[in-house]
């Protein structure tokens, strides 16, 4: 599936999980369970959106990312906020976005290369 719009911006809680393994130059989930101590089944249901990820977890992510965790909540909350809020939380994510710019200024940060995102 292609990212469109402002979705191709806010990463799921996949892509953080991704983003903070490569950042922790870590390879599997259970990795990241033993840091959160959590079982690797929740990390798994993290990733399939099964389960949200718990405030601890955002905190850590965000960390290691070196960006501010409302930047995390917010790219979280516009795919489940209500339409009326969407425009609120986009504004405020992208003010976020451009105080933190660690996107730009590490492209390390991101796994994108030869126009596709690497899993």
């Amino acid at each position: 599936m292609i990212k469109q719009g402002f979705d191709f911006i806010m990463f799921t809680q996949k892509d953080w999980l991704d983003l903070a393994k490569g950042r922790l130059r870590i390879r599997s989930d259970y990795a990241l369970a033993k840091r959160w101590d959590v079982s690797a089944s929740e990390v798994s249901q993290y990733r399939r959106d099964r389960l949200r990820l718990p405030l601890a977890v955002i905190l850590d992510i965000a960390e290691v990312m070196r960006c501010d965790p409302m930047e995390i909540i917010t790219g979280l909350e516009y795919r489940r906020c209500r339409e009326q809020d969407r425009e609120r939380i986009k504004s405020e994510h992208f003010r976020l976005m451009t105080k933190s710019n660690w996107y730009f200024t590490d492209p390390g940060n991101l796994s994108y290369k030869g126009g596709r995102w690497q899993r």
